[in-house]
């Protein structure tokens, strides 16, 4: 599995993981923005593994408030992100994406 957190300010992935545990990845980024006193609620976290509920509780205390999957995301993820505030994308590849949740209205129409 892959993980990464993106700077859109920047138009660059700041910190990237990878390994055979998705979880584990997330805990790679979470590392390296304690490590680097950096502040995740400002990048996307985009990984290629779907987005679990448990996955999405990651990413919500690691305070990303954009979470996007290359695969799909499950509806425990949904009810996690909405509550939340955190946009939720899945099935981002060849272009296009799908969004899930977006209470907070940051993917344009």
């Amino acid at each position: 599995h892959r993980g990464g957190l993106y700077d859109p300010r920047r138009r660059t992935f700041v910190a990237v993981a990878q390994d055979i545990g998705r979880h584990n990845c997330l805990d790679r980024l979470a590392g390296w923005a304690l490590a680097n006193d950096v502040d995740p609620a400002g990048l996307a976290l985009f990984v290629s593994a779907r987005i679990t509920a448990s996955l999405c509780l990651k990413a919500r205390k690691l305070g990303v408030r954009l979470a996007v999957s290359r695969s799909a995301v499950t509806t425990g993820s949904r009810g996690i992100a909405a509550k939340a505030g955190i946009t939720l994308l899945g099935f981002a590849r060849e272009g296009r994406f799908t969004v899930f949740e977006d209470a907070a209205g940051r993917i344009a129409s």
